[in-house]
C-alpha cells in the first residue's frame, strides 16, 4: 500500500483527541468481552455505565504518559495489533488469557496457528487493527509545547485519579466481593490479561530456577509374568482433545464408539476420569510424571524424569510414535518416530508405523502413540471422508459461525474415527498373543467445549473450566491371554471402575503393570495394585 508512505494527510487532530479516541476504542472494542462479563453479572445500569466511564478515563490517563511526539504512531500500531489478536480469541472462542494459555501461544507451531485463521478473523483484524493503523498513519497530530503539555497532562491525570477515588471508594466492599466471586474476569481485561500472563509464562519457561528431581531411586523389578514365556507389549494411546461426554462407552447416546463394540468384553472402562489440566502443554507431561494435578509445575518435564524413563532404565524398550504436536519434552531419552512430517496425516499412520515395528520387538516393550485425535478447530481435517458418519458438519475455523448441531456432528465423527483407529490396533495386537502379553491403555489429554455456554475449544483455568474440558475417556483393553499371563483378578479390577479416577493414577499404574517399584511409587494410586499376579 504505497499511499501509506506518501506525505498526504487525511486528518489533523490534536493529541488529546487521539488519546480520547484510542481510550474509547480500547474500552468499547478490545474490552467488549470484559464489559459483557460486567453486564451479565447483575450489576445495576448505573454501575455498568460507571464501569465504561471509569475504564475509558483510566486508559486515557495511561495514554497521557506514553503518547508523545515520535512514539505515538508506533505505539498505537503495536497497541491495536496486539489487542485485536488477543480480543479476537477471547470474544470468539471465550478463551481466557492466563499464563498457561500464554505458554501455549509461545510454544504453538505454524500448522496450529494457520488452522485458527478464517475469514471472520481476517475481517476482524482488518476492521480493528488495519483500519486504525491506516487512519493514524494518515493523521497529522498536533502537540502542545512539551512544558505546557506536561502541565495539562499532569492536571488531567490528577483529575482522573481523584475521580476514580471518589467513584470507587463508596463501593470498595462491593468491588472486592465482585472480584473474589468473578476471579476469571481479570483474564479478559485487555491488555493487562495478556501482558501479566505473558510475563508469568516467560518466568516459568525461561527464568525460574528449579532443582532437578531424582525419580528412578532404588528400583525393584518383579517379573511376575515370566512364567508365561512371553514378553509384555504395552501400548499407551495418548488421545487428543477427546471428551468423555462424547463417548458412547460411558453413556453418550450416539454410537461414537461402535468400532470398539467387538472388543468390549476385554475392555475395562473408567467413567468421567479427571484430566490433569485443560491444555496439552500441561496435561501430557503430567500423565507421565509423578506429580499430581495440584503439584505439577509447567516446567516439570524439563527437570524430572518420567515413567517412560523409568521403564527404559529398567529393561523395557520404550518408543514414542508421534502424529501430533511433539512429546512436550517427554521423549528426550527414548526412541521417537514422527509418523507424519506435515501434521496433516490421519491417525491410521500410527497403526501402520507400529505394525512395521512389530517384527523387530525382542524385549518387554511400551509404545506411546500420540494421536492428532479431535484437535480443533479444524475437526473435519481429523478423519477421512468415509468416516463422516454424521452430517452436516462444521468446516469453518470460526466456530461461532457453525450451528451447535454442525459442531456436534463433526466432533462426533472425530471420536468415531478414533474408535476405528483403536479397533485397528486391537486387531493387530490380537494377532500377536502367541508372542506377547498385549495391553492397550487409552486416555485423552483433556476435553473440549463445543459451544456450550458460549465456550469453544479448551484451555480455561481449572477452577473456571466446564466439566466437558476436564472429564476424559480412559479405558484398559486386556485380552484373555494377557489377563491369564499377568494374573489379573477381573473382579478386583472391576471394583476400581466404580470410583472416579484421574490422570494422577497413570504414572503409578504403569509402574505396577510393568512390575517396577521406585521410591516415588504410590500403591494407593496404582489401579492394578492387588489385582495382578503380584502385590507391592
Amino acid at each position: 500500500m504505497p499511499f501509506l508512505f506518501s506525505k498526504s494527510v487525511w486528518f489533523t487532530l490534536p493529541v488529546r483527541a487521539v488519546i480520547l479516541l484510542l481510550a474509547v476504542l480500547t474500552t468499547c472494542v478490545y474490552n467488549f468481552s470484559f464489559l459483557k462479563e460486567i453486564y451479565e453479572s447483575d450489576v445495576s445500569t448505573w454501575h455498568f455505565i460507571q464501569t465504561i466511564l471509569l475504564t475509558t478515563l483510566s486508559f486515557a490517563a495511561i495514554f497521557c504518559f506514553v503518547l508523545w511526539p515520535k512514539i505515538t504512531k508506533p505505539f498505537i500500531c503495536l497497541w491495536v495489533i496486539t489487542n485485536t489478536i488477543a480480543s479476537y480469541f477471547v470474544w470468539f472462542y471465550n478463551v481466557p488469557l492466563d499464563k498457561i494459555m500464554m505458554i501455549n501461544v509461545l510454544e504453538t507451531d505454524r500448522d496450529e496457528t494457520w488452522e485458527l485463521v478464517g475469514w471472520e478473523m481476517i475481517a476482524y483484524f482488518f476492521c480493528w487493527a488495519v483500519l486504525p493503523i491506516i487512519l493514524i498513519l494518515k493523521t497529522r497530530i498536533l502537540y502542545f509545547p512539551w512544558r505546557k503539555a506536561l502541565k495539562i497532562r499532569f492536571l488531567f491525570v490528577s483529575i482522573v485519579l481523584a475521580f476514580l477515588a471518589v467513584s470507587m471508594l463508596p463501593y470498595r466492599k462491593e468491588l472486592k466481593d465482585y472480584l473474589r466471586e468473578n476471579f476469571a474476569v481479570r483474564y479478559v481485561l485487555m491488555p493487562t490479561s495478556y501482558i501479566s500472563s505473558l510475563i508469568g509464562a516467560i518466568h516459568i519457561l525461561y527464568i525460574d530456577d528449579i532443582p532437578v528431581v531424582k525419580v528412578n531411586q532404588n528400583p525393584i523389578v518383579q517379573r511376575y509374568w515370566e512364567k508365561s514365556g512371553k514378553k509384555n507389549l504395552f501400548v499407551f494411546v495418548m488421545g487428543e482433545t477427546a471428551r468423555d461426554a462424547s463417548f458412547s462407552l460411558t453413556g453418550y447416546t450416539r454410537k461414537t464408539n461402535a468400532p470398539l463394540e467387538p472388543f468390549a468384553k476385554d475392555m475395562f472402562v473408567f467413567s468421567k476420569t479427571h484430566s490433569c489440566a485443560t491444555t496439552t502443554r500441561l496435561s501430557v507431561p503430567c500423565i507421565f510424571l509423578h506429580y499430581t494435578r495440584e503439584t505439577l509445575k509447567p516446567r516439570a518435564v524439563s527437570y524430572t524424569k518420567s515413567v517412560l524413563d523409568v521403564l527404559h532404565e529398567n529393561g523395557y524398550q520404550v518408543t514414542w510414535l508421534e502424529n501430533d504436536s511433539a512429546c512436550k519434552g517427554l521423549c528426550r531419552h527414548i526412541d521417537v518416530k514422527v509418523t507424519c512430517s506435515d501434521r496433516n496425516c490421519y491417525d491410521e499412520n500410527l497403526v501402520r508405523s507400529f505394525v512395521q515395528m512389530l517384527p523387530n520387538i525382542k524385549e518387554d516393550s511400551l509404545f506411546v502413540l500420540h494421536q492428532h485425535g479431535s484437535h480443533g478447530p479444524a475437526y473435519a481435517n481429523r478423519y477421512p471422508p468415509e468416516m463422516e458418519i454424521w452430517s452436516p458438519v462444521c468446516r469453518d475455523p470460526d466456530l461461532k459461525d457453525c450451528s451447535l448441531e454442525e459442531l456436534r456432528n463433526v466432533y462426533d465423527n472425530t471420536i468415531y474415527y478414533t474408535s476405528h483407529v483403536l479397533a485397528s490396533l486391537m486387531t493387530e495386537l490380537e494377532k500377536m498373543t502367541d508372542r506377547f502379553n498385549p495391553v492397550l491403555i487409552y486416555t485423552s489429554d483433556h476435553g473440549e467445549s463445543l459451544g456450550e455456554n458460549g465456550r469453544y475449544l479448551h484451555g480455561g483455568p481449572w477452577d473456571e473450566a466446564p466439566a466437558v474440558e476436564k472429564e476424559v475417556p480412559f479405558f484398559v483393553w486386556m485380552p484373555a491371554s494377557s489377563r491369564q499371563a499377568l494374573g489379573l483378578d477381573v473382579a478386583c479390577f472391576q471394583q476400581r471402575l466404580k470410583v472416579r479416577q484421574s490422570h494422577d493414577n497413570i504414572f503409578h499404574s504403569l509402574l505396577g503393570l510393568s512390575g517396577i517399584t521406585i521410591d516415588l511409587y504410590d500403591p494407593r494410586l496404582d489401579l492394578f495394585n492387588g489385582c495382578l499376579g503380584q502385590e507391592f
